[in-house]
């Protein structure tokens, strides 16, 4: 039932992947707190990268997290 409640209202979310420097540790709470983080890998350099799914409607604050971090999202 949760799957099926999932893909009917996520349907249109958009699934990104997103390379966060070690010193943007804000950036990477809230994504937690905005998005459903899939995936994420560490590399030794202390960088994340994460693999999450938005929905639209709250896409573009993400675009002004980005902005004030001077990232940028990838599909």
């Amino acid at each position: 039932m949760l799957a099926a409640i999932d893909t009917r209202f996520g349907s249109k979310d958009e699934i990104l992947c997103l390379e966060i420097p070690a010193g943007e540790g804000r950036l990477l709470s809230w994504l937690f707190d905005n998005a459903e983080v899939l995936d994420q890998e560490t590399a030794e350099s202390g960088a994340v990268t994460a693999r999450f799914r938005i929905d639209p409607t709250i896409r573009g604050k993400l675009d002004g997290q980005l902005k004030r971090a001077g990232l940028a999202a990838k599909a």
